[in-house]
Formats: C-alpha cells, sequence, structure tokens
C-alpha cells in the first residue's frame, strides 16, 4: 500500500539526493521511504529509538586541523552553531514490564543543523536499518 505520506518520504528522498545518487536514485529514495515507514511503525511501539549524545571526541583531534584558514573558520561555525554528535539506533529487547535498551549501530562526529533527521544526516536512514534488522522476532530475546 502507498501511502501519502510514503510518497512524501519518497519524494523528500529524492530531492535529499545525497544519500542516494544517480543511476538509481528512485530505487534509493523508495527504499529510504519504506525504510522510515517501518521505523515509525516500530518507534510508536516501542521498539526502536534514535539518540544523539554529545561528541565526547574533539573534531580536529579525530580529523586534524586544517591548514586552510577560511575552512577551519567555517567548520568552528559549523560547530559552534550545530555541535558535534554521536548518533545511535537502539533496539528494545526488553517486555511490557520493562525496556531493556541495547545498541544497533551508531555514527560518530555528526555535524548536521538536525542530526536525527534521514532527510539532513544521511546516514540516519542506515541506523534505523540497522536497528529494524535487530528487533527481536516473537520468541526470541
Amino acid at each position: 500500500m502507498i501511502s501519502p505520506q510514503l510518497v512524501r518520504d519518497y519524494r523528500q528522498f529524492q530531492n535529499a539526493g545525497a544519500y542516494c545518487t544517480p543511476p538509481g536514485r528512485a530505487v534509493c529514495a523508495l527504499q529510504n521511504a519504506r525504510t522510515l515507514d517501518k521505523w515509525r511503525k516500530a518507534e510508536r511501539s516501542n521498539l526502536v529509538r534514535l539518540r544523539a549524545i554529545p561528541e565526547e571526541d574533539n573534531y580536529f583531534d579525530v580529523y586534524g586541523h586544517l591548514d586552510n584558514e577560511k575552512e577551519r573558520k567555517e567548520i568552528e561555525s559549523l560547530l559552534n552553531r550545530w555541535g558535534c554528535y554521536c548518533v545511535i539506533s537502539e533496539v528494545n529487547h526488553g517486555d511490557e514490564s520493562r525496556d531493556d535498551w541495547r545498541i544497533a549501530d551508531s555514527v560518530g562526529m555528526c555535524v548536521y543543523a538536525k542530526p536525527l533527521d534521514p532527510f539532513d544526516n544521511s546516514y540516519v536512514i542506515d541506523l534505523m536499518r540497522a536497528a529494524l534488522d535487530a528487533v527481536p522476532q516473537p520468541g526470541e530475546n
């Protein structure tokens, strides 16, 4: 079933483009939209979640200091404006009586205005897929 929300997400992924490049942009955008649809359902059921925690490492210690003064100032400006985060996808292995969140995947050094938004941070859709793939099936735990 193709819902209006799925169509909106598909179009937004196609327009975002950063992660979906030609020639497979349409297929990639549709896969991402379907993943996001599954994510929303699993999130409403308290099976998955995303978190962004401030990065503990210094950006320039990881990537090195830039010789180009203009580029360094641009990155410093973004870091000051948006911060730098580790984005984590988690799966709930608990039951109705207790939560038991376990990390499915993560990516660090995320410098984005909206680090948890799959349309802004192209790593998020893969984090969502990893968590959805790790959701316990009935009888597992």
